[in-house]
C-alpha cells in the first residue's frame, strides 16, 4: 500500500510541475494571408496597418506542456477566445492556417494565459497600440514634365513651339 501511495504522490508531482512549467513566453504578429511572422510585440508595441497589412493574428508562443491558451483582448475593441491547438493564436486557425483579425485603432492589452489538464499556467501580458500610419513621403513632389521630341534650330531661326505634356500625381499643374 506504502508503495503505492508513494507512486501516486510521484505522479502528481510530475504533473504538477508539467502544470507550472506550462507557460506563454511571449508574442509574435503574423501575416494571417501568408503565415509568415511579422515580428515579436512587446510592451509600447505599435502595429501599423498600413505597413503590416490588415489581415493579421497574434500568435502566442508557448513553453512546456500545453492543452489550449486562453485570450483577453481588451482596449479599442475586446476579445476573449480559446485556441486549442498549436499554433496558438488570438483569431485562431484552421489546420495551422491563421484566420485573420483586423485591428481597430487604438490601444490594448492582451492577456494569454495556457492551461494543461484544466490547470492555468503561467501567462503573458502586452500592452501594444494600433495606428494607420502612411510611410509614403507627404510632401507635394514635382510633376514630370516631357517637352517633346529633342528639336535643334540654326540660325538666323530664332525660337521654336515646343509642345508638352505634364502630370502631377500628388495635386493639380497651375498654368
Amino acid at each position: 500500500m506504502k508503495t503505492i501511495f508513494t507512486l501516486l504522490i510521484f505522479v502528481s508531482q510530475i504533473c504538477f510541475a508539467q502544470i507550472i512549467s506550462s507557460k506563454v513566453t511571449s508574442f509574435t504578429l503574423v501575416n494571417a494571408e501568408t503565415g509568415l511572422l511579422i515580428r515579436t510585440l512587446t510592451n509600447g508595441s505599435i502595429i501599423n496597418l498600413e505597413e503590416d497589412g490588415y489581415k493579421l493574428n497574434i500568435k502566442a508562443n508557448t513553453s512546456g506542456n500545453v492543452s489550449n491558451v486562453g485570450f483577453v483582448l481588451t482596449g479599442a475593441e475586446a476579445l476573449s477566445s480559446t485556441d486549442n491547438s498549436n499554433p496558438y493564436s488570438l483569431a485562431g486557425d484552421v489546420s495551422g492556417n491563421y484566420n485573420d483579425w483586423t485591428p481597430t485603432i487604438g490601444n490594448y492589452v492582451l492577456n494569454a494565459t495556457p492551461v494543461l489538464l484544466g490547470n492555468s499556467g503561467s501567462s503573458e501580458s502586452i500592452i501594444f497600440s494600433v495606428k494607420k500610419i502612411s510611410t509614403s513621403n507627404n510632401q507635394n513632389q514635382a510633376p514630370p514634365v516631357n517637352a517633346g521630341p529633342d528639336a535643334s534650330i540654326y540660325l538666323p531661326t530664332n525660337s521654336i513651339t515646343l509642345t508638352g505634356t505634364s502630370s502631377d500625381p500628388d495635386g493639380t499643374i497651375k498654368k
